[in-house]
């Protein structure tokens, strides 16, 4: 399996001018694919490997010109109760997660944000739930 080379890089975004620090891979020229996982306060921003065209600013940062390709890829989000969010059931949805080629996040403690690929049509709600109701008991 090839390594994808990845690096941390300032975007500046919008009219706003904010900056967040994205984890991308170059794909040429001036096209890079987000590798991260957007955090809860990045949604607004960009999504799971969106294609950015960037351009290098004196400053250093790079300015978003546009987003080429949307990554498409499908985001669950979840407010966990502790016990929950550490616990065996949830792990074990996690790891189906993980064999749907998805990818998963989870913030301050009981915020999940679960991503599965554009082709993917599973839903892991229902798994969640019947996670959740098996930790009530």
């Amino acid at each position: 399996m090839a390594h994808t080379v990845t690096n941390r890089i300032p975007v500046r975004f919008g009219i706003d001018g904010s900056i967040l620090s994205c984890e991308v891979e170059s794909l040429g020229e001036d096209l890079y694919r987000v590798v991260d996982v957007p955090g809860f306060f990045e949604l607004g921003y960009f999504s799971y490997r969106d294609v950015f065209r960037l351009r290098k600013a004196d400053d250093g940062v790079f300015d978003l010109l546009e987003i080429a390709e949307r990554g498409g890829w499908h985001m669950f989000d979840y407010v966990l109760p502790k016990n929950f969010a550490e616990s065996n059931q949830l792990a074990a949805v996690l790891t189906q997660v993980t064999n749907a080629r998805g990818v998963w996040v989870r913030e301050m403690g009981g915020l999940l944000f679960i991503l599965l690929p554009p082709d993917c049509i599973w839903d892991p709600t229902r798994e969640l739930q019947a996670a959740s109701k098996e930790i009530a008991g």
